[in-house]
């Protein structure tokens, strides 16, 4: 089981597959609910394509003092499972998956998901977040 914040926004990516096939990949952007006026998180486009084996930037914009922020992914028929954290100083969380790369710019209050040489098996449901938002996976 899974729950979620409310206030949440969409930002899609498609992949496309060398057999022109397309396969979406969504981020949703989760609204710290603690104080909605000064914690928020939004995202930087509403849509982005990309060929398989291009990579491709995830941005999310926040605003106020977030302890860190996280980056979830959700394969269809499965629960959000945690990928990483970064924190405003740049420290990361360990064991980041391959070709995942963060970036956190503290001045313009935005931090980026890069994957590089993306793949079919990116395609998924990608979550950006200010406090940990998925509890109860089992």
């Amino acid at each position: 089981m899974a729950c979620f914040l409310n206030g949440i926004t969409s930002l899609s990516l498609f992949v496309r597959a060398s057999t022109n096939m397309c396969l979406a990949v969504f981020v949703i952007l989760v609204l710290h609910i603690g104080n909605i006026l000064t914690n928020m998180i939004t995202s930087h486009d509403s849509q982005k394509q990309v060929l398989e084996g291009e990579s491709v930037k995830l941005t999310c914009n926040y605003s106020g003092v977030p302890d860190f922020l996280q980056w979830y992914i959700e394969y269809p028929g499965s629960t959000p499972k945690f990928l990483l954290y970064i924190y405003e100083s740049g420290l990361i969380s360990d064991n980041i998956p391959e070709r995942l790369t963060p970036k956190i710019y503290k001045n313009t209050k935005r931090v980026d998901l890069e994957i590089s040489s993306a793949t079919v098996s990116d395609s998924a449901l990608y979550y950006c977040a200010l406090k940990p938002t998925v509890t109860g996976n089992t």
